[in-house]
């Protein structure tokens, strides 16, 4: 599994390793895909002015 940034960021392409789930190997067929959504730790972040 690799993460996809859509082309930019630092991190784009990463090698994010496997997920095992009670001993059992998950592949791209077991997830669903929902395109340009951001989960980040902080809803915003206020930028000094």
């Amino acid at each position: 599994m690799i993460s996809n940034q859509g082309g930019a960021g630092a991190h784009d392409g990463d090698d994010l390793g496997n997920i095992l789930v009670e001993n059992n190997l998950l592949t791209e067929n077991d997830f669903t895909i929902t395109k340009n959504v951001f989960y980040g730790a902080y809803e915003n972040i206020a930028i000094p002015v």
